[in-house]
């Protein structure tokens, strides 16, 4: 399996750390979705309490591997469940005499599967069976939900937020507060991995909430995994 970043552009942020949410209400209640039971969108899921304390967990972590005042720019995503994160991480923490705030972008916002993530999956086969067929057919990767992304189409977001890291951030320790799907996809871009493995990786929910990713850049300006989904 490759651990490294194409050699065709070196000017890679020297630190990349990726962090998942924590638990939200989205996650507890996986198999009834927003209109069933949370009754809101999915960008307004908020964490649980398991979530706000997975939070305070990953910014102990944090703080003992990298001082969490020592990054150069910090990232969320514009979904209330990575903001909460972020928060929790570094809460009380202060960089030059001021509170640590969080770029919100929205190339960092997890994939949207439509009304696959508004309703339970026993009404979505029943009212639109077609989108099961769909699913079986092109497989997870390549298709398109109802109302929906891709992670064709999540691929090429992360690779405009990648190029904008290294024409921003080259040489520069950076964090990013997001979800689960997206930095699957990152990973594999970075790590040049199968469509295949990061569907297994999907299934599997290898990415835990609050779960760390940490790359490095070595001497020779390749982005290294040096740790994938740390439990915190």
């Amino acid at each position: 399996m490759n651990t490294k970043t194409s050699k065709l552009n070196l000017n890679w942020p020297s630190l990349l750390v990726l962090v998942r949410h924590g638990e939200s209400e989205g996650n507890k209640h996986t198999s009834q979705y927003m209109t069933e039971v949370v009754k809101k969108p999915s960008h307004k899921f908020e964490l649980t309490e398991v979530g706000q304390e997975q939070a305070k967990q990953a910014g102990v972590f944090i703080e003992e591997r990298f001082g969490r005042d020592g990054f150069d720019a910090y990232f969320t995503s514009t979904y209330t469940r990575a903001q909460q994160t972020f928060d929790g991480i570094f809460s009380g923490v202060k960089k030059n005499g001021h509170s640590i705030e969080a770029i919100m972008d929205a190339r960092v916002t997890e994939i949207s599967r439509g009304y696959g993530n508004r309703i339970s999956k026993a009404r979505l086969a029943a009212n639109h069976p077609e989108e099961i067929i769909g699913l079986d057919l092109n497989g997870w990767f390549h298709n398109i939900p109802l109302g929906g992304q891709s992670c064709v189409q999540m691929d090429h977001v992360i690779h405009s937020f990648l190029a904008f890291l290294r024409e921003t951030c080259a040489d520069k320790r950076v964090i990013l507060v997001g979800h689960g799907t997206w930095i699957n996809l990152c990973c594999r871009i970075l790590t040049n991995r199968s469509m295949d493995d990061a569907e297994a990786r999907h299934d599997t929910q290898f990415y835990t909430n609050c779960g760390v990713t940490v790359f490095e850049k070595n001497p020779e300006g390749e982005l290294c995994l040096v740790g994938e989904n740390i439990n915190v």
